[in-house]
């Protein structure tokens, strides 16, 4: 795993219920960034806010 002076900011666990693996992808959600693994970013892609939208349905 790569340290935080390496990238400049400390590695988050996953947000998948049980998964504690490195999560490197980071998904702007209404609920705040959530961080996904490689395993599980797709349930990050199926929550994140997509550009352009202001909560207005």
């Amino acid at each position: 795993m790569t340290s935080e002076s390496e990238v400049g900011m400390p590695p988050h666990p996953c947000c998948h219920d049980g998964c504690k693996t490195y999560a490197p992808f980071g998904y702007n959600t209404r609920y705040g960034t959530l961080w996904f693994c490689h395993e599980h970013k797709d349930e990050g892609e199926a929550q994140r806010i997509q550009p352009g939208f202001h909560g207005r349905t």
